[in-house]
């Protein structure tokens, strides 16, 4: 039963990667419009700048060899700091009945694949789970990779040529464990420096990583639970910078299974907006907020939770106050 197990859930967690069907192999993402992209994010591309201005030959670099064997989306290079890096399985990971663990971890300079880090992480529910690279969501204004385990995650920071401490999930509210593969992370991304993530039956979390040295946990303002379901929305308010503000509602895509994440935002264009809601309305369909970005009139912007999407509000009806809004919205249903 344990063999079956391990297998599945093997299977499983082959089918998913942050980012996977959006991204190309350098980190560049072909998402559609609704998916969060942050408004100053940079991309990787070819011939690229490192961190002291030097521009760095893509010609110049390097594919290094890796001491084990690999998945083949668990190796990627950031050419914009002429590094690579890999998770492998090799025979000191080897275990007598379940085999490979693929638990190697290694960095290298991709100039002369000279060694930057190595170390064997540990084993994480059971020694044939093994971790994942999700390298796809790669952005040049955060330069980290995130470490994908069964319940917890890690990240590597190009910069500073570290790994995290492991992290788990943190939530705002107590969520209950259906079953055995009930808290399994499903893909990592970043959107600005945010790192965002969805576990199985838990559902999305979240970490402002802007201090890499001082992640912190970031929850929802809004948890709304669709009647006669077990399915929830929740809506995240990041940080875009100058005191703007971007909606998030972290999408999984259950036609696919579950295993597509995706952060939708809801706004074109962020906003300066208040950023919290009273807890006895947190569960509500509609959610109203007040916007700040037009000095001269104070508005309203309005968002479903359902839909997951913001909802267009007239102009004459965007300065209305929030009981006059929602009585508009349900006259238009």
């Amino acid at each position: 039963m344990k063999n079956i197990l391990s297998i599945t859930v093997f299977f499983l967690l082959s089918l998913f990667f942050a980012c996977e069907d959006t991204s190309n192999s350098n980190g560049s993402s072909d998402a559609n419009n609704n998916v969060a992209v942050p408004e100053d994010s940079t991309r990787q591309k070819p011939d690229d700048f490192n961190a002291d201005g030097n521009k760095i030959k893509t010609s110049d670099l390097k594919d290094c060899p890796i001491s084990g064997k690999a998945h083949d989306k668990n190796i990627f290079r950031m050419d914009d700091m002429a590094q690579m890096i890999a998770i492998s399985a090799d025979e000191s990971t080897l275990d007598a009945d379940l085999g490979d663990s693929h638990r190697v971890l290694e960095v290298f300079n991709t100039k002369d694949c000279s060694s930057i880090l190595k170390i064997t992480l540990p084993i994480n529910r059971s020694a044939d789970f093994p971790y994942y690279l999700a390298p796809n969501c790669y952005e040049k204004i955060n330069k980290i990779v995130g470490i994908q385990g069964y319940t917890n995650f890690y990240y590597y920071d190009a910069e500073s040529q570290k790994i995290s401490k492991p992290f788990e999930p943190e939530y705002q509210t107590e969520k209950e464990m259906v079953d055995a593969q009930s808290g399994m992370i499903r893909g990592l991304m970043v959107w600005g420096h945010y790192l965002l993530g969805h576990a199985i039956d838990m559902g999305p979390f979240a970490f402002d990583i802007s201090d890499k040295t001082k992640p912190r946990p970031v929850f929802p303002v809004a948890e709304y639970k669709i009647p006669n379901t077990t399915e929830f929305r929740y809506l995240f308010m990041l940080d875009a910078g100058n005191e703007r503000f971007q909606a998030i509602i972290p999408v999984t895509d259950i036609d696919a299974g579950g295993n597509l994440f995706e952060a939708q935002k809801l706004f074109p264009q962020a906003l300066k907006v208040e950023t919290t809601v009273a807890k006895n309305v947190r569960n509500n369909r509609y959610i109203v907020l007040k916007d700040y970005t037009d000095p001269s009139q104070e508005k309203r912007v309005a968002i479903d939770m359902f839909n997951q999407r913001n909802v267009p509000l007239p102009g004459d009806i965007a300065t209305k106050k929030t009981a006059e809004i929602l009585t508009w919205i349900k006259s238009q249903q």
